[in-house]
């Protein structure tokens, strides 16, 4: 008998270790033990960051704080013993372990190296749950920046070519980087130049994508010229420049020409502009003027092409030998056409017109004396946008702009020539027949 009650003791208390059991009282009481809850206990319920996140560091570099999980059970209690696994999510960085076991306080490690391109990075924590669910997760998030400056790059901007004491066509591009090649911002940098001249760069400091741009106007003398960019410590990065003579104008073709007053030249007034070494330059800007004393037309800016050609091609409304003077720079030359009277309507030429309410503009052309629609060729099924005359004798001007097949408006006004047979104009617009509301609206025109 006592050895039966020593037995069932040990039992009890052994089961009360356990714990679980219910002691419902002593000799033929009953005891309910708890299996799922002793399972659900030792299976991980939540997984959270206990520290580490939110950490920026230099690109390529470990992180100064570990990342660190803590692991619960069902009940909320720290759970020792669970496999935690780490994986780079974003970047190219590196873990030292990629696996850690939850210690007693339910704490899982590892320490990350930053990958070595700047910018945002992403660690990925995952554990296993209860059988049958999607294991839990958790990130880390670091931006790693830029290191000390390791070199300078030069992007864009060398070997140009412009006239001494001008300024490149485009601006001289360095790129700071540090060792991975990442841009670094704000950097301190000085500019030298061997032979004079001038950079406009302000502030002297490398920008947000760690570049510099270096507006270089070239020194006086000609040939090869060099900017070179220096940050303390490192080794200087330069470009070079050919700086030439300005370049010159001559004269290619249309000069000492004949045409009839009121009609268009023939030929084009054509120049060349080019370096001192005979080399074309495009995109030169050439004004053709009247040159003093000379018959009246609208001065022009033409760009030179990449032959180096500017051309003019126009009109002449006074007779006589007339003077054009093509500028570019500092150089000029000068063409002779002459004009020869003739019978033609005064009021020919071509017109830039303005519509001041609406702001539009339109350009027509009158040839003896008929108004038309100027470089526009409608197919023959539609009404030209523009046509009406122009009187000789008194310059009145009656002009019709199509709306439609059945609708115009009616343009009126006065055109007067000046002493250099400039011609401006003016007027009002009103509505034809059948628009069935009233109006009057101001316009002006001058001849080219």
């Amino acid at each position: 008998m006592q050895k039966a009650m020593r037995s069932r003791l040990a039992l009890v208390i052994v089961l009360a270790a356990m714990g679980g059991w219910g002691l419902g009282g002593c000799g033929g009481g009953s005891a309910d033990f708890n299996f799922a809850s002793v399972r659900g206990n030792h299976v991980a319920a939540t997984i959270s960051v206990a520290g580490g996140d939110g950490q920026t560091a230099t690109a390529g570099t470990e992180l100064p704080l570990a990342l660190e999980v803590v692991v619960k059970n069902a009940s909320g209690m720290p759970l020792e013993g669970q496999t935690v696994n780490f994986k780079i999510g974003q970047g190219n960085g590196s873990l030292r372990s990629g696996t850690a076991t939850s210690d007693r306080h339910g704490i899982a490690r590892d320490r990350w190296t930053l990958g070595t391109v700047a910018g945002p990075q992403k660690v990925e924590v995952s554990a296993a749950g209860r059988a049958g669910t999607a294991p839990m997760g958790v990130e880390f998030d670091a931006l790693a920046t830029a290191g000390f400056t390791s070199r300078l790059v030069v992007l864009s901007g060398d070997a140009q070519t412009a006239p001494r004491l001008q300024r490149l066509p485009s601006p001289i591009i360095v790129l700071a980087q540090d060792e991975h090649g990442n841009p670094v911002p704000g950097v301190p940098y000085a500019v030298t130049l061997d032979q004079g001249g001038s950079v406009l760069a302000s502030p002297p400091v490398t920008d947000s994508e760690g570049q510099a741009a270096l507006a270089w106007t070239l020194g006086p003398s000609t040939g090869i010229q060099q900017l070179s960019v220096v940050v303390a410590n490192l080794s200087a990065v330069s470009v070079r420049a050919r700086a030439t003579e300005p370049p010159g104008l001559s004269i290619a073709s249309g000069d000492l020409q004949t045409t009839t007053q009121n009609t268009l030249l023939a030929q084009g007034l054509v120049v060349t502009v080019a370096d001192m070494a005979g080399e074309p330059v495009p995109g030169a800007i050439v004004v053709f003027a009247a040159e003093a004393g000379s018959g009246y037309f609208a001065p022009v800016s033409i760009a030179s092409n990449a032959a180096g050609h500017a051309a003019w091609q126009g009109f002449f409304h006074q007779p006589g030998v007339q003077a054009v003077v093509a500028t570019h720079a500092d150089a000029a030359v000068v063409f002779h056409v002459s004009v020869t009277a003739s019978n033609q309507h005064p009021y020919d030429g071509i017109y830039d017109c303005i519509h001041p309410v609406s702001g539009w503009q339109f350009k027509v052309i009158v040839v003896n004396g008929i108004l038309r629609d100027y470089q526009r060729a409608p197919p023959p099924e539609l009404m030209p946008l523009f046509s009406g005359h122009v009187d000789e004798a008194t310059g009145a001007l009656t002009m019709y702009l199509r709306l439609s097949n059945a609708y115009y408006d009616i343009y009126q006004g006065q055109l007067v020539i000046d002493a250099l047979q400039a011609v401006h104009g003016a007027g009002t617009s009103s509505p034809g027949p059948g628009i069935p509301f009233a109006y009057s609206h101001p316009w002006t025109c001058s001849r080219r």
